[in-house]
């Protein structure tokens, strides 16, 4: 059976370094925001749009960023094994596609160390009203995880922790 596994949590959670981290492993690790062709900003209306730089929290309540169904199941599809990184909007439409699913939780002091982090490559989050709009959804994403029956991982662990402890989640 092919190992389809998703890697969620909020912003500043730490889904893409650990993405990199997996990948330079030589693991098949996916940052859903950088595959070509999965992740696109949506009106309500699923019109793709552009991001504007330092969105305004009303913009952010009117746009989502989706995935792809399509082109998930296409890259699930061409790979034995893969670990998939991201938190789309739909990920409750989508989360059946994966075989495991897991939700990196992180304090708010975490959250908000690492958001505002400089050498963070995403620039989402660095602007203060986007940084108090993901600390203040927090809590409903965790319930939400909890909800739906992820498992929950520690996002403090080091790197090589949370590694091994996913792969072991296969076995």
């Amino acid at each position: 059976m092919h190992r389809r596994v998703l890697i969620t949590g909020i912003s500043g959670s730490g889904k893409t370094y650990l993405a990199r981290y997996f990948r330079r492993r030589s693991l098949n690790a996916y940052d859903g925001d950088a595959v070509h062709g999965l992740a696109k900003w949506v009106n309500g209306k699923g019109r793709a749009v552009s991001y504007p730089k330092d969105a305004s929290q009303e913009w952010l309540s009117r746009n989502y960023w989706v995935w792809s169904e399509r082109r998930l199941r296409a890259l699930l599809n061409c790979r034995r094994d893969v670990f998939v990184f991201g938190i789309p909007h739909n990920l409750y439409d989508i989360v059946t596609l994966f075989n495991e699913a897991y939700y990196l939780k992180a304090s708010r002091a975490l959250i908000h160390k690492r958001l505002a982090s400089r050498g963070r490559d995403n620039d989402f989050g660095k602007a203060p009203h986007q940084m108090r709009m993901i600390l203040a959804w927090k809590n409903y994403a965790d319930r939400q995880a909890r909800m739906a029956g992820l498992r929950f991982i520690d996002a403090s662990l080091p790197p090589s922790r949370i590694m091994r402890a996913l792969l072991r989640g296969w076995r």
